[in-house]
């Protein structure tokens, strides 16, 4: 099977900071062990900056820019649905999308590859407070954040005709995640990793958070909103289940409930 993995970077390898640098060797690993994958580097078509990011193709194909909207925002930020557009336009079996501060195990790889009945595979991260490399044994994790979604693994051939489906979201900002892992649960097969073992992992880093309120902030909630129903699945979901979790030593919300698939396809599909 035939996959690609992809994180939206604008920066060069030496301007990375330690959790971006800790997801770029997790992806590099993974390519060593899988010779049917390949890695990806989402850029605006109008960036000229010659990239260099071993291992990964720069793929200068995105058209959506978040400035183009809001002149004034101070960041220029990348459309998910594009993405996915774009990487569905590849052709490969499955793209996988991520950002660029998660950590990805071969676990993820091997639910694809082992589960293709699936439309999409969605996935939940065990957070580290501390991480000094990607095989750091002595980190210590607080939370298996149930919550939030940081990979999805998509079939091409299906997002091509869901996409129209899909309000628009840019990636960095409230709810894009939640309401592409409801919307995927809705619209198609959709497998569900928010369970140990974990297949996804991040370190807690000081960088603003996505839930600030400006003007694509905004934007998000205001697509969120759209349609009320994936409102009031989700979070009926999340605070009647996921957030209801029990604690595993000092891990929040780590042990799921012994009948959590019922319960997920109970309040995610009526």
């Amino acid at each position: 099977m035939k996959i690609c993995i992809a994180i939206n970077s604008f920066k060069n390898e030496d301007k990375l900071l330690h959790h971006e640098k800790l997801c770029v060797q997790s992806l590099r690993k993974l390519k060593e062990k899988y010779n049917d994958i390949d890695l990806i580097n989402l850029l605006f078509e109008k960036d000229s900056k010659n990239l260099d990011l071993q291992g990964f193709e720069n793929l200068r194909v995105l058209k959506t820019e978040s400035k183009n909207i809001f002149p004034n925002y101070k960041k220029n930020l990348s459309c998910i649905n594009e993405m996915f557009d774009c990487l569905a336009n590849l052709n490969y079996d499955y793209f996988i999308f991520i950002n660029n501060d998660i950590l990805v195990s071969d676990r993820f790889i091997k639910e694809v590859n082992d589960n293709p009945e699936f439309d999409s595979f969605v996935a939940s991260k065990l957070c580290f407070t501390k991480l000094d490399s990607i095989d750091d044994k002595t980190a210590v994790p607080v939370a298996l954040s149930v919550h939030g979604f940081d990979a999805f693994a998509i079939k091409s051939k299906w997002w091509k005709t869901v996409s129209d489906k899909f309000e628009k979201f840019f990636i960095g900002k409230p709810y894009w995640d939640t309401y592409f892992f409801t919307k995927c649960y809705l619209t198609g097969k959709c497998k569900v990793l928010n369970k140990a073992p974990a297949c996804i992992f991040h370190m807690a880093h000081g960088e603003g958070g996505s839930d600030a309120e400006d003007e694509l902030s905004q934007f998000n909630v205001q697509s969120f909103k759209k349609d009320e129903a994936i409102g009031r699945i989700w979070f009926t979901y999340a605070y009647a289940v996921l957030l209801k979790r029990e604690k595993f030593e000092d891990i929040n919300w780590y042990i799921p409930f012994a009948n959590e698939v019922e319960l997920e396809k109970y309040y995610l599909k009526y």
